[in-house]
């Protein structure tokens, strides 16, 4: 039997918004939307938020999920995701889980059948690794050093239909799903042949700045509802 269970990564500190993992969106905490997110799809043997933020621990155990403290040292601005699941992996974790669902707190909005969606296709196709991403149909453009604008896989003299171009897609940040043998081998979330899981827009929604919290407390009742 796989053994699943879900990490949600959830530091006290934060530049762009103060204490951003327990700003409302909707009248709920990021931090708790999601717990609820995780309990929700019932997938999971274990919800674990990873704080070292009292507030946040208590916000997250009122919610069902348990805490795993991080050493002060991996509560630092520079400090990686990948540092954060390693150091838990191979301590509390450790030998109890074989596929791993880490959620970012700053995506508010996101769908517990999703996540199950997600995990069943961890586990029933070839692929180790899958991450949350939402279809892209834009003409993307680059500057040169020149301070020039060029376009990036489309050409200005033929300008396709926007259904007939390439299929790409934006990664999300919403959540990753990955085999956990291949991760600590790798230390990447894209460990592995990676596949991606198709979100809608307002589930690709991640907050990083004061306009997109806006943003997501106007979306709230469209999506709570």
């Amino acid at each position: 039997m796989v053994r699943k269970s879900c990490l949600i990564p959830a530091r006290g500190g934060s530049k762009g918004i103060p204490r951003k993992n327990l700003q409302l969106v909707g009248n709920r905490t990021l931090v708790s939307r999601a717990v609820v997110s995780a309990l929700q799809s019932g997938v999971f043997e274990g919800v674990f938020v990873s704080t070292d933020d009292k507030e946040i621990a208590t916000e997250a155990e009122s919610h069902g999920a348990h805490v795993l403290w991080r050493p002060e040292h991996l509560g630092l601005d520079a400090t990686s995701t990948e540092d954060v699941i390693v150091h838990h992996l191979e301590t509390e974790l450790s030998n109890k889980v074989d596929h791993l669902c880490v959620i970012q707190c700053t995506s508010p909005f996101i769908a517990p059948a999703h996540l199950r969606s997600a995990m069943d296709l961890l586990a029933k196709t070839p692929v180790t690794s899958v991450f949350s991403a939402t279809p892209d149909h834009s003409f993307r453009w680059e500057e040169t050093p020149e301070g020039t604008w060029v376009p990036q896989g489309h050409s200005k003299s033929f300008r396709p239909r926007r259904q007939d171009l390439p299929p790409v897609v934006v990664e999300s940040g919403a959540f990753y799903t990955f085999d956990v043998v291949s991760f600590l081998a790798e230390k990447t979330r894209f460990c592995g042949e990676s596949a991606a899981f198709s979100v809608g827009r307002i589930e690709s929604l991640e907050i990083d700045d004061v306009e997109d919290l806006e943003m997501a407390n106007a979306l709230a009742p469209l999506f709570d509802r």
